[in-house]
C-alpha cells in the first residue's frame, strides 16, 4: 500500500503542460474551466482568446471510485485538438458528458466518456448558434432544411 501511494504522489507532483502555439506566435489569454462530469470526475476546458488561436486542449484527470468511497488519482493527460483555420476567441459550452466549441462552420466536441475530440465541419456559411450550458446533443437548422439532431 506504501508502493502505491508513492506512485500516485510522484504522478500527482510530475509537471503536465501542454503547447497551444508555435513558439513566435502571439500571445493567448487563457482561462481555465473547471468542470464536474457524471462520473464524479472533472477536468479544465480553456476558453481562449487571442489573435491567433490554432488549438484547443482539455485537461483529462484519470480518477477512479474504489469501493465507492475512496477517489484514487491514476494519471491524467491534456488531449488536444488542432483547428481547421485559427481563430481570435474560443470558449466551451458544458452539456451532459460533452463539451462544445462552435467556431464559424464549425462545431469542435469533446467527449468526457470516450476521452476524445470531434469535429461536425458545416457547409460554407453556416453559423450555428452555440448550445446553453447543461445540453444533450446539438439541434442544427441549415438553409431552411429539416433540423437534424446530433447526439454525441
Amino acid at each position: 500500500m506504501a508502493d502505491e501511494m508513492k506512485k500516485m504522489q510522484a504522478a500527482a507532483s510530475a509537471p503536465i503542460s501542454v503547447r497551444l502555439a508555435e513558439a513566435g506566435s502571439p500571445r493567448l489569454e487563457v482561462l481555465p474551466r473547471f468542470t464536474k462530469t457524471r462520473k464524479s470526475q472533472f477536468l479544465i476546458a480553456l476558453a481562449l482568446r487571442g489573435e491567433k488561436i490554432q488549438r484547443l486542449a482539455v485537461f483529462d484527470p484519470w480518477i477512479t471510485n474504489t469501493r465507492g468511497v475512496n477517489l484514487v488519482f491514476t494519471g491524467s493527460r491534456w488531449v488536444v485538438q488542432d483547428l481547421t483555420e485559427p481563430v481570435m476567441e474560443a470558449a466551451p459550452v458544458v452539456g451532459q458528458d460533452v463539451l462544445a466549441y462552435v467556431l464559424g462552420n464549425r462545431i469542435y466536441t469533446y467527449k468526457f466518456s470516450a476521452g476524445k475530440w470531434n469535429v461536425l465541419d458545416l457547409p460554407e456559411g453556416a453559423r450555428p448558434e452555440a448550445p446553453e450550458e447543461g445540453f444533450n446533443g446539438l439541434r442544427l437548422e441549415y438553409d431552411s432544411i429539416i433540423p437534424n439532431r446530433l447526439n454525441h
